[in-house]
């Protein structure tokens, strides 16, 4: 809770002192970040399910 409250604060300090503008990320910002990430918890998740997967990429990514 402290954690939040004090990213809060370091927030709204900056956004005027800074002059930063305020952008919200998209529900997929993290997906499209952490990429490996998401994958590995996808694979576990389906192996934890009982699957076996191997992923293939379709098309090359940046």
């Amino acid at each position: 809770m402290v954690a939040i409250e004090h990213s809060m604060i370091v927030t709204i300090w900056h956004l005027p002192t800074d002059g930063t503008v305020f952008e919200d990320l998209d529900p997929e910002h993290f997906q499209r970040t952490h990429r490996r990430t998401t994958e590995r918890h996808a694979l576990s998740q389906l192996h934890q399910l009982g699957y076996d997967v191997q992923l293939t990429p379709t098309a090359p990514t940046n």
